[in-house]
């Protein structure tokens, strides 16, 4: 039984670890984090397991087969460069650097590139090993350009919970697009990126309200469209998971475009245009991909499990839908099997950091050209 500790235990961690739990052959044995999580841990099932304040403490005192990393997003790389050292398969959660800063901490440690796991969920999921299978036989022919879409349907929390806050966690290009690039990286076989474009805008949330207001606190508590009384109409869930702790997402301290796009020039001449936005709900959510090829088209949605085929020559469309289960749309078990696997010396990394290191760049490379209007060479990783 391996046994792994980590770094900053919070909701995304625990449901990792959760995952690791039902493929089995692992075990949490250790936390480090600056709050204490036992109730927290034994509410899901976590009994005995120990509780440090400082990693290296916990790493030293402690018999080690693995190391997740989920603190937040500014403290990534820092804790990437610290741990390194000790060889220890990791697990590392996205994005992987939020600043120029972070990437060249993380570009020296090309060492233990296959011995880290990020978590890209959708590179491993079904559906997307699915399309990469249509598009590696063949029959559709080269790949002449790329549609991406991500239409968040659940993205209030980047307004109303700490995520606002972009220097904690870099912005949306890099909360998201990171994910979708990563895969698309993979789809069209690693091609090298050469240089990019991007725009974004914010226009829904926004608003001139005064700094750390809270919905519990605002007069238009009843009439506010995005104010909790509202959204528990819509979703109990926003009762119990906020408790009227809201961050008002029309005050000014708000961070965080809501809609983005970029185009990324690859070499060769194929390009890539990606676009994500924050205002859709519910059912307008939509993610995935139309890969225009010589020969053929394939599209896929992540939310529906459907990949579509149409066959230029033949004028013929096919229909495949899938059956995925687990959370990330089933990437998550991919990841835990894939770190256990690097945990036991018989796998390398499918995820690896070189992977979330080209992401992040292009992620901020797309911010600096949204902001400044211009065009960005992508350098080698």
């Amino acid at each position: 039984m391996f046994r792994i500790g980590v770094i900053g235990y919070g909701s995304r961690l625990n449901s990792f670890i959760s995952t690791v739990d039902m493929v089995g052959g692992a075990e949490l044995v250790a936390v480090t984090d600056i709050v204490d999580k036992k109730e927290y841990l034994e509410e899901n099932g976590h009994f005995g397991v120990k509780q440090y304040t400082d990693a290296e403490e916990m790493i030293n005192n402690e018999r080690l087969d693995g190391i997740c990393i989920g603190t937040r997003c500014s403290l990534h790389a820092a804790y990437m460069s610290k741990i390194a050292k000790y060889g220890i398969p990791i697990f590392l959660e996205k994005p992987v650097a939020i600043n120029d800063r972070d990437l060249d901490l993380l570009r020296e440690l090309k060492e233990i590139n296959d011995k880290v796991v990020v978590s890209f969920p959708l590179r491993v999921s079904k559906i997307t090993d699915y399309v990469k299978r249509i598009l590696d036989s063949g029959e559709l022919g080269e790949i002449c350009q790329v549609q991406a879409f991500n239409n968040v349907p659940y993205a209030r929390g980047y307004y109303h919970k700490w995520y606002r806050d972009d220097s904690i966690t870099g912005d949306l290009f890099l909360q998201k697009a990171t994910h979708d690039i990563d895969y698309i990286s993979y789809l069209i076989g690693e091609k090298k990126p050469v240089n990019i474009c991007a725009m974004s805008s914010k226009m829904y949330y926004k608003g001139d309200n005064p700094e750390n207001k809270k919905c519990k606190d605002c007069d238009k508590r009843f009439t506010c469209e995005e104010s909790i009384e509202n959204l528990k109409k819509l979703d109990s869930a926003y009762g119990d998971n906020y408790k009227g702790d809201l961050m008002c997402c029309f005050a000014t301290d708000t961070g965080n475009q809501d809609s983005g796009s970029f185009i990324v020039k690859y070499d060769g001449g194929m390009h890539v245009n990606y676009t994500q936005d924050f205002v859709a709900k519910y059912g307008a959510g939509r993610r995935g991909a139309r890969i225009i090829c010589a020969f053929g088209t394939v599209e896929f949605d992540f939310y529906t499990n459907v990949v579509k085929v149409y066959k230029h020559l033949e004028n013929v469309t096919a229909e495949h839908k899938l059956t995925i289960g687990g959370d990330h749309f089933g990437g998550d078990e991919m990841l835990a099997r894939n770190f256990i696997g690097v945990m036991a010396g018989t796998e390398k990394s499918n995820t690896p950091l070189s992977a979330g290191i080209l992401s992040a760049q292009i992620c901020l490379l797309a911010e600096k050209s949204a902001i400044n209007n211009k065009f960005y060479d992508i350098p080698c990783v």
